[in-house]
Formats: structure tokens, C-alpha cells, sequence
């Protein structure tokens, strides 16, 4: 009998599969746009395993299924890099066959999805209310960082995933679960978004992008213009001031809202359960090494 994680390896192996077998049939003049990560010859990164979630939320187990709706999500989220990527001025994206590429990516990945829904016509609203998102992500960020909701600006910005949401809702029968299975993805991503924030705090700061870290310390670190933040400066609001609990707390408010919507997906429940245990063990953690300093210190 085969374990969890060579299932989950088989399953990865499949997904890789089926992307290097479509990348294949491109042309070299689009193959040349693809990011390095992303080549024909080899595929390095692990598929996340946001497809086998979702899957587990309405109850489908076909593996081949799986891999074909992750492999189509990681067009589609090539698709959104690609967009991204030329929105910002990456020189990786400066190529001029990159927006042909990227339409070719994304019309793969509907198809691709259509197929994995059984129902196109049914798919399709959801499809529209992705990319209406997206767009509503894409106007949000053009506001000033104070009057953003930030909430809505990063989770728009992946309304894409959605479409493979739908897709699965359509193909269990399980139409009603789609909206709730929307609402738990949401808060998951502003959760990872949270996350990926405290990571990269410092690449944010040096190129003036206020993140949702940086805009929740803005009280902490004083009274100068976000411009004329200093690393030591942040650092001291996130780590002596009460940012880091802050945002573990925030972290935990975005997983026991997801949780509000788990279903009766066993493996969703017990994700989320861990994951909350291990955010409250890191609070009192800090609080702990805090206490340390300042009796140090006194």
C-alpha cells in the first residue's frame, strides 16, 4: 500500500507531466519566454497542493482529475505571472511574444477546465466573475495604500484559483459549494499573503511597495512618511513593539475564518487545526522571548 507522500509525489509527477507535455508543443520563440522554473527540460518546483485540497472538499479522489485541473491552474497562474510581470516592468516579461503567450496559457487553461467541469455554459459565469476580480484587484492597488482594502486587493488578484473551484463544483455535482469553498480559498490567501509579507518585509522596503506588513506597522513605527522608513525602524516595530504579534494574530483571525466554511472535509479540518495550533505556540513564543530581552535589558 502506498503512502501519503508517494501518492502525493505520484500526483506531482503526473501534474509536471502534463505541463511539460503542453510546454512541448510550443513553438522555441514561446518556450524562450517561459521563466527558467518554468522550461521544457525540467520542472524543479513542487506543484502546491492547492488542486488535491480543493478536490478533498467536494469529495473527488481521481487522481488523473487532480492532476489535470493543478496542471491547468498552473497555466492559468503563468497566465497571471506573465500579466504581473508586464505591469511591473519585468524585464523577463519584456518580450514581445509573452502577451501572445500568455493568451495562449489562458485559453488552454479554460479549455482545460471545461473539460474537468463537464459543463461549459455552467462554468462560464464563474469564469467571468474570476477575471471581473482580478480587475477589481488590478483598480484597487491604483488607490493610495491607506484607503486600500487590502483584504480585497490581494484576494482579487488571485481570483483566477476560483475558476478551478468551480470546476470541481460543477464536476461532483456540488454547485452549492462553490461560494463557501470561494470564501475558505479567500481567507487562506490572505493568510499566505500574510506570511509571504513577514518574509519579504525588507525587499518591500528598499522598493517603496507598502504591503499589508508594512501598512499594519505604520502606527508602530512613528510619525515619518512610509519614504523615509529605515529597516531598523520596521524591525523595531515588528519585533520590540507588538507587530510580530499583531500579525500572528491577524494570521489566526484569516484561519478561523476559513475555518467558518471547511465543510466536511476531514483533511481541510485538520490542516486548519494544526495550523492554528502552531500560529498560537509562535505568539506565546515571542511573548516569551520579549519578556527575556527587556529582563535582560533591565
Amino acid at each position: 500500500m502506498s503512502t501519503n507522500s508517494e501518492r502525493r509525489q505520484a500526483l506531482d509527477d503526473s501534474t509536471r507531466g502534463l505541463l511539460r507535455k503542453y510546454v512541448g508543443t510550443l513553438p522555441a520563440m514561446l518556450q524562450g519566454a517561459i521563466p527558467a522554473d518554468w522550461t521544457r527540460r525540467d520542472l524543479p518546483f513542487d506543484p502546491k497542493p492547492y488542486a488535491p485540497l480543493v478536490a478533498s472538499y467536494f469529495g473527488i479522489r481521481d487522481r488523473e482529475t487532480i492532476a489535470a485541473a493543478a496542471a491547468a491552474g498552473l497555466m492559468m497562474e503563468l497566465y497571471c505571472c506573465l500579466q504581473d510581470a508586464r505591469i511591473d516592468g519585468h524585464e523577463w516579461a519584456g518580450s514581445r511574444v509573452s502577451e501572445p503567450l500568455g493568451n495562449l496559457l489562458v485559453s488552454e487553461s479554460l479549455a482545460r477546465f471545461e473539460e474537468i467541469a463537464g459543463d461549459a455554459a455552467a462554468l462560464r459565469p464563474h469564469v467571468q466573475r474570476a477575471f471581473v476580480e482580478l480587475a477589481k484587484g488590478y483598480w484597487e492597488e491604483q488607490r493610495p495604500a491607506e484607503e486600500q482594502d487590502h483584504f480585497r486587493s490581494v484576494t482579487n488578484r488571485a481570483a483566477p484559483f476560483h475558476i478551478l473551484i468551480a470546476a470541481f463544483g460543477l464536476r461532483s455535482g456540488q454547485p452549492e459549494k462553490i461560494e463557501p469553498c470561494s470564501q475558505l480559498a479567500r481567507h487562506l490567501l490572505f493568510w499566505f499573503q500574510i506570511q509571504d509579507d513577514l518574509e519579504d518585509w525588507e525587499e518591500d522596503l528598499a522598493k517603496g511597495r507598502r504591503s499589508y506588513l508594512l501598512h499594519r506597522l505604520a502606527p508602530l513605527v512613528g510619525t515619518k512618511e512610509f519614504g523615509e522608513w529605515t529597516a531598523a525602524e520596521v524591525e523595531n516595530a515588528l519585533y520590540l513593539y507588538g507587530g510580530a504579534e499583531m500579525l500572528i494574530d491577524d494570521s489566526v483571525r484569516e484561519l478561523e475564518q476559513a475555518g467558518r466554511f471547511v465543510g466536511t472535509s476531514r483533511l481541510l479540518r485538520r490542516l486548519l487545526g494544526g495550523m492554528l495550533s502552531e500560529h498560537r505556540k509562535l505568539r506565546g513564543w515571542c511573548l516569551e522571548r520579549k519578556r527575556e530581552f527587556l529582563r535582560t535589558a533591565a
